[in-house]
């Protein structure tokens, strides 16, 4: 009995402490939600989609991973070498490997030949 007395008074908060509590669990609920967002990009993967063969510096500085030396190098691959076709394409950008590369796709499209968004 002693034992269940102690457990009932360690689980016992009071009410300022349950608020508290339920203030931290809303806090630490927004914080995973945007978890893998970078600072700046304020829509979800639904909402955020670049064209990745039209898209500006600053747009492509959004992407995850990218900042502005490869946004740059983006650019300059797409004048030199045209349109990407394939997600695969980005890989031949220096600064981008298979780990970037998946990191990036669910932020990203491109229009192929027959004029269809590839997602």
């Amino acid at each position: 009995m002693v034992a269940f007395n102690k457990i009932r008074d360690y689980l016992a908060l009071c009410k300022n402490d349950q608020r508290i509590s339920i203030i931290l669990l809303i806090m630490a609920g927004v914080l995973f939600t945007y978890q893998d967002l970078k600072p700046g990009v304020k829509f979800n993967q639904e909402e955020f989609k670049i064209n990745i063969n039209k898209a500006s510096r600053e747009e492509l500085e959004e992407l995850p991973g990218i900042g502005f030396t490869l946004a740059q190098r983006i650019i300059t691959h797409r004048k030199e070498n045209g349109d990407f076709k394939l997600f695969q394409d980005l890989l031949k950008v220096k600064g981008i490997g298979q780990k970037k590369l998946e990191k990036i796709i669910p932020w990203i499209f491109f229009l192929e030949k027959n004029g269809k968004t590839n997602y």
